[in-house]
């Protein structure tokens, strides 16, 4: 299962990359690329494949080069 860590890291490459991320009322994360678009994260995934899901999705709609 991913951790609040894990999610903390991610968050943390995706600022460097140049996103913006804000908390959400809901305490999801929402996550905006340069480009615009926005894609959402939970805080405390509860699936173990919630956080790489996420990754793809950044690197597929936010246009975010990751590791």
């Amino acid at each position: 299962m991913s951790s609040r860590r894990e999610v903390r890291d991610f968050l943390r490459e995706l600022r460097r990359a140049g996103c913006t991320t804000k908390r959400s009322k809901s305490g999801h994360w929402r996550i905006t690329g340069q480009n615009g678009a926005t894609i959402s994260c939970p805080n405390t995934p509860s699936c173990p494949r919630s956080l790489p899901n996420t990754r793809a999705e950044a690197r597929r709609i936010l246009r975010v080069d990751l590791p």
